[in-house]
């Protein structure tokens, strides 16, 4: 075999590892070796952190299921978290605190921001923090906390469900992540959590840093700590899907950005003394935003080979192919007929992350941060 195709093939399994090969390592691993945590009513303090901005539309919807939650043991209190609104929201917000909401605002300086500056005006040790477009199960708050019985485990996330119809591939996608955030939670720990449901003991919250995203961050500094992030199944939390393509880009392109500046931002959360989460970490995170890339330069260096050996019938085809596969894909996305093909549907929602991580590349590069936020806008309840 030619260097040529040699490269090829390594580069191949590189892009195919942290989304394929990856899953089904730590599904094995789970399963053989399965690190089991301690559950149980604690009586600690708990304060709900609903992070807002410019949500004068929702969030009178969010502070009533909020308000309506099971409380855990250790009682529950709510506290809007506003990241500089300009329109009614405060106004909204105010008609609740004759039932107990708190208001922390501030300027517009991004939803971390705002995370933080609630973080330092509340006293109790455990720290859910929600959006208000996600909509909590009754016991949500309640089953969520119930994991802190263990003291290795520093934070947890919730479980993530869709509501609405979607005509982007995010349902499946929703379903592949939650299979590996079981995984993940069995093997070793979780290396991000629910961005819009989650967790923390309190001096896990009081190490967050305001440029990168909360929930990632946390599972971080659970790992520096030497402890563990896991997944709490019952904990269960739905937003409404989005519908358009563009839509899903943008936020897939934001997202993984912030990643990328939240795993430069902690680095100490890697150590070889503690193998399974650092395995994790660089298999779910490194190697997924690595994997675009080394998918661009296997094809190349495929298109190399095939031409050296005087393949170019080949190589002509395999492009084709594999061009016509994505096209197809992507045309299911908009195409309400196709949509009803999972696995096309599937394929398309691919195409539009591996692009979406390749413009965030280009962000990182040239320093860009995304630390201002802005919700996505979904009917219902929805990021």
């Amino acid at each position: 075999m030619s260097l040529a195709w040699m490269a090829a093939a390594v580069l191949a399994f590189a892009a195919a590892y942290s989304t394929v090969i990856y899953p089904i390592l730590v599904i094995a691993l789970a399963a053989v070796r399965p690190r089991p945590w301690r559950e149980a009513d604690v009586d600690h303090a708990v304060v709900h952190i609903i992070t807002v901005h410019n949500e004068e539309n929702r969030i009178a919807r969010k502070l009533d299921n909020a308000l309506s939650l099971e409380p855990p043991p250790g009682g529950l209190r709510t506290v809007v978290a506003d990241d500089g609104s300009d329109d009614a929201t405060a106004s909204i917000v105010a008609r609740y605190r004759s039932r107990g909401v708190g208001w922390v605002d501030g300027p517009r300086a991004g939803k971390e921001r705002a995370q933080i500056e609630a973080v330092r005006s509340a006293s109790e040790p455990i720290l859910v923090f929600s959006d208000a477009s996600t909509w909590l199960e009754p016991d949500a708050i309640a089953q969520i906390v119930r994991p802190f019985a263990d003291v290795g485990v520093a934070a947890v996330s919730g479980w993530d469900r869709l509501s609405g119809e979607t005509g982007t591939g995010e349902d499946l996608y929703v379903r592949y992540e939650m299979a590996l955030r079981r995984a993940e939670s069995r093997a070793g720990s979780l290396v991000g959590l629910s961005g819009c449901f989650f967790a923390c003991r309190r001096e896990i919250a009081q190490q967050l840093q305001p440029d990168v995203p909360s929930d990632m961050g946390a599972a971080l500094i659970a790992l520096r700590s030497g402890r563990r992030a896991v997944a709490q199944e019952r904990a269960r939390c739905s937003y409404t899907a989005a519908r358009r393509v563009g839509q899903e880009f943008s936020r897939k392109r934001r997202t993984a950005l912030r990643g990328m500046n939240c795993l430069r931002a902690y680095p100490g959360a890697m150590s070889w003394r503690r193998p399974v989460p650092t395995w994790q970490l660089v298999s779910h995170k490194w190697m997924r935003f690595a994997s675009p890339w080394f998918a661009v330069v296997g094809a190349t260096a495929f298109a190399w080979a095939s031409i050296a050996d005087g393949m170019t019938a080949t190589t002509a085809a395999v492009t084709i192919g594999v061009a016509g596969a994505c096209g197809l894909g992507s045309l299911a996305l908009v195409s309400p007929a196709l949509r009803r093909f999972g696995p096309l549907r599937s394929l398309g929602f691919a195409v539009v992350s591996a692009a979406a991580v390749l413009a965030a590349w280009t962000d990182f590069v040239s320093g860009r941060k995304h630390v201002t936020w802005s919700p996505t806008r979904r009917t219902g309840a929805g990021r």
